[in-house]
C-alpha cells in the first residue's frame, strides 16, 4: 500500500511538471508570435500616412488656386478667413457670402447677413492679397488692381509662407508615424518602417516644392 501510494505521488508530480512545461512553453509560442505579428507599420498604416500627408498638399493648392494677378475671379477670396468676434473660430468668407466677377477688374460679394458685413470687410482689407472692400448699400466692392512688381513680390512671400506650413504639416504627420512604427516592432521591421516613412515624407515635400516653383513663376510672369 505505502509503495503504491508513493508510485502514484511521483505519477501525479510528474504530470504536473509536464502541464507546467507546456504552459510555459505555449506562453512563449505566443510571445514569439506577438512579437513576429507585433504592432510594426503595415501596408494599411502607409496608405493612411500617404492620405495624411497628400492633405497639406491639397490645401496649399486650394490656396494657390484663388491668388492670381490682376484677373477678378471669385475664388480670389477663398483664402480669406473672417473673424465674426465673441470667441469663436474664424470662417471662411465663402461660408458667409456669394462672390461674382463684375467684369476683369471687379468683384462683388454679397454677405448673407448684414450683421456681418464689417466684419467681411476687414477681413478681406487684412487679407495678404493686397485688396481694399468698399461698401456700397448691402453689397461689398472688392477692386483688384493691375499687378506691380511691388504686388507680385508680397503674393510670392505668401506663396512661399503657405509652402512652408504645408512642410510643417507634412514633417507632423511624418512624427506621428514614426512613434507608431516605432510600437512593438523589432528592429528589423522599425527599419523597414522608417524607409517607408521617409521616402513617403520625401515625397510630399518634394511636391511642395514643385508647387511653390510653379506658382512663384506664374506670379512673377508679366
Amino acid at each position: 500500500m505505502v509503495v503504491r501510494t508513493l508510485a502514484k505521488g511521483k505519477e501525479a508530480k510528474g504530470k504536473e511538471a509536464k502541464s507546467k512545461g507546456n504552459a510555459s512553453a505555449g506562453a512563449a509560442d505566443s510571445s514569439e508570435d506577438g512579437a513576429a505579428s507585433g504592432s510594426s507599420f503595415t501596408e494599411k498604416d502607409l496608405e493612411d500616412l500617404k492620405q495624411q500627408m497628400d492633405r497639406p498638399f491639397e490645401h496649399l493648392q486650394r490656396e494657390y488656386a484663388s491668388m492670381q494677378t490682376g484677373r477678378a475671379m471669385p475664388n480670389l477670396l477663398d483664402s480669406v478667413q473672417v473673424d465674426l468676434g465673441n470667441g469663436a473660430n474664424p470662417q471662411p468668407l465663402p461660408t458667409l457670402a456669394k462672390v461674382l466677377a463684375q467684369g476683369p477688374l471687379a468683384l462683388q460679394v454679397s454677405v448673407y447677413e448684414a450683421a456681418h458685413v464689417n466684419a467681411v470687410i476687414k477681413a478681406i482689407d487684412n487679407a495678404p492679397l493686397g485688396l481694399r472692400a468698399e461698401q456700397q448699400g448691402k453689397l461689398i466692392k472688392v477692386n483688384v488692381p493691375r499687378p506691380t512688381q511691388e504686388s507680385r513680390q508680397a503674393l510670392v512671400k505668401h506663396a512661399k509662407v503657405l509652402a512652408e506650413a504645408a512642410k510643417t504639416a507634412v514633417r507632423g504627420v511624418r512624427q506621428g508615424a514614426m512613434k507608431r512604427a516605432k510600437k512593438d516592432a523589432t528592429k528589423e521591421e522599425l527599419k523597414r518602417s522608417e524607409k517607408q516613412i521617409e521616402d513617403v515624407t520625401a515625397k510630399a515635400i518634394a511636391a511642395v516644392d514643385s508647387a511653390i516653383k510653379a506658382k512663384e513663376k506664374e506670379l512673377l510672369t508679366v
